[in-house]
């Protein structure tokens, strides 16, 4: 009976033996089967865009406490989390991606649902969000094989959020920064946009492209493209508009060197370009002028201390940054030194340099100064441009204050006496009695516990300066009021705003016929529900994912919710009031992948439109969230 016993269990072990060596042959099989994709470039190379659509992923693996947060930059974009897999990321080729896989022995430190698979989108944007679940303080790799009948250059065109790091056949190729580009703020990252454009030397055959992308929250993913030359260069045309960087730093001590910003240089370079940087003194006459490719610098040992601006001008774009050459923060408190011993200075000129003086005060706490950090610099150099402006424009009469540029005002308000500021563009173009500019308004979104002059309102230079080259390129003028701090819509934040139209008025002959309100957001709320009490004052207003029924916003908030009972939330939402818009063109956009305001309100509100009998313009933006 035993030796019986024995046989049977004798032929269960090798049964269990024969089946878990069959499992692992189907598994070596499957592997075997398994690919990084591939997309071979026509013979002639890519003269036209090619999108790189199928990638194979590996993620997502944990950042850590260490690498998380918004100053861990080098963290996750520098860590290696393919070194625990045997290779690391400059060694791992399309063979060793496909053993990046969730084991016995790495289990525990990585999520439930990291995986490695295939994913395939036609418009070549890669979404890790739509993929993994765990997606917050996390990394991604992505690999694909590009084919080639030769050796050929080409350009990648990229984009990311939040950064990303790629290697072709195991050689660095492009790092990109996750670090705000100033203090704590949000990284918002270029996704889908033709951002990077990074030489690239393709070898005959197989080339492996491995992607690295770190998210901190929010949307998470890439996209690649291989072009030619040529059409880096349509491609890039296209974003002059979004590069605010023109120099590497703002404010150059003595004896130092100006050098163009690396991002700029970087571009020249690959796209081949070849530039005109010019050095003007602060009354715009020419210094030098030199011709570059790429990288450049010029010690600037012997010139003057002053204000000076760097202009570059190649066949895509002509560029202009102000730069200080000398001690930046000497020179300031020289001017609003200056502007104080003003004796016969008006109450309006008093008014215009006390916000200039509340705004040098606050940059200049310890708190705040950055001597190291170029948005800090570039800021500063702002403030010595507006006082030079304003001292020199003072004595000049009524219409002192009718120059062009981009500039902090005030006024004392009629309601209160209380001093409310403001920011307004004219363009280059503009001169008193000469030309009439239509005028954009920025409705703002709420900010009732910070001081305008202290706010990301005139703080997000690179968002002014975006807006500020639109309108230099179609001629109109721009006003940021405050709308004491946007006081949900309330009468006395609506004067506010046609008080700083007033006031930016007397200085400015605006087109009146041509005022138009753009808002975001909350902004955008308020830009409907003032167009709604006050129809026919405005020519158009364009409105950016609005919360447009506050009753029902209100009813699915979890976090903020609002002060206000349902009843006069209802009276203050514009789907309400929607008939007051009907003489109004009126253009919405909505990002389908909004996360604080739901489609569902945009949807809404042109329905009630459309039954009131008219249409507003609707474009819904793809893969767009709130920010």
């Amino acid at each position: 009976m035993r030796v019986n016993i024995q046989a049977k269990q004798g032929s269960a072990g090798a049964a269990l033996r024969l089946a878990a060596f069959a499992a692992l042959v189907a598994l070596s099989a499957c592997g075997a089967r398994e690919t990084v994709p591939a997309t071979a470039l026509r013979p002639d190379g890519p003269s036209a865009e090619v999108k790189l659509t199928e990638w194979r992923v590996a993620g997502p693996f944990p950042v850590g406490k260490s690498d998380a947060g918004p100053s861990a930059d080098g963290g996750p974009v520098e860590r290696d989390y393919l070194a625990g897999f045997g290779r690391g990321e400059s060694a791992t080729d399309a063979a060793g991606f496909l053993e990046i896989r969730r084991g016995l022995l790495n289990r525990g430190g990585l999520p439930a649902d990291f995986t490695n698979t295939i994913v395939h989108s036609e418009d070549g944007v890669i979404r890790f969000d739509k993929l993994f679940h765990t997606k917050n303080e996390v990394v991604a790799y992505a690999a694909c094989v590009v084919e080639s009948a030769g050796d050929e250059e080409v350009v990648l065109v990229s984009g990311a959020d939040d950064a990303l790091k790629v290697w072709l056949n195991g050689e660095p190729l492009l790092r990109t920064s996750m670090k705000p580009r100033s203090g704590n703020a949000p990284v918002y990252g270029d996704l889908g946009r033709a951002a990077h454009f990074t030489a690239a030397r393709l070898k005959k055959g197989q080339n492996f492209l491995l992607v690295k992308v770190p998210q901190r929250e929010r949307m998470w993913g890439f996209n690649c493209s291989l072009v030619g030359l040529d059409a880096a260069r349509r491609l890039a045309a296209k974003n002059e508009p979004y590069m605010p960087d023109v120099v590497e730093r703002a404010i150059l001590p003595q004896d130092s060197s100006l050098a163009l910003d690396p991002a700029l240089a970087d571009l020249l370079r690959t796209l081949r370009l070849t530039a005109r940087v010019e050095v003007l003194d602060s009354k715009k006459s020419p210094v030098s002028s030199e011709t570059v490719e790429g990288v450049w610098s010029k010690p600037l040992a012997g010139m003057a201390e002053g204000l000076y601006y760097c202009k570059v001008t190649c066949p895509l774009y002509t560029l202009e940054e102000p730069f200080y050459y000398g001690d930046a923060e000497r020179q300031l408190a020289a001017l609003s030194a200056r502007a104080g011993a003003l004796d016969d200075a008006d109450d309006k000129a008093k008014i215009n340099f006390g916000a200039l003086e509340i705004r040098r005060s606050y940059l200049t706490e310890p708190a705040n100064r950055q001597p190291q950090d170029k948005t800090w610099q570039a800021h500063l150099v702002y403030l010595i441009e507006e006082f030079d402006g304003l001292l020199a424009h003072t004595a000049e009469g009524p219409r002192a204050m009718s120059y062009p540029g981009t500039h902090l005002r005030g006024f004392r308000s009629k309601i209160d006496g209380q001093v409310q500021y403001y920011m307004v563009h004219a363009p280059e173009s503009y001169a008193p009695g000469k030309s009439r500019p239509p005028l954009v308004v920025f409705v703002p979104f709420p900010l009732p516990a910070r001081h305008f002059l202290k706010s990301v309102h005139v703080a997000n230079i690179a968002l002014i300066n975006t807006y500020v080259k639109l309108a230099e390129q179609h001629g109109y003028a721009l006003l940021w009021p405050f709308a004491r701090g946007n006081a949900d819509g309330t009468p006395i934040a609506m004067t506010d705003i046609f008080e700083a139209m007033e006031a930016a008025r007397a200085d400015y002959d605006f087109d009146e016929r041509r005022v138009y309100l753009l808002g975001w957001s909350y902004g955008a709320t308020y830009a409907l529900l003032l167009g709604e009490r006050f129809p026919g004052r405005f020519a158009a207003i364009a409105a950016a994912m609005p919360p447009s029924d506050l009753v029902a916003f209100e009813q699915a908030a979890t976090q903020i919710h609002s002060p206000h009972p349902p009843a006069w939330l209802k009276l203050n939402s514009p789907v309400e009031l929607a008939g007051g818009l009907s003489n109004t063109d009126l253009y919405l956009v909505h990002g389908d992948e909004d996360a604080n305001v739901p489609i569902a309100q945009t949807f809404n509100f042109v329905d009630r439109c459309r039954r009131l009998g008219f249409e507003p313009r609707f474009d819904v933006i793809k893969g767009m969230d709130h920010i």
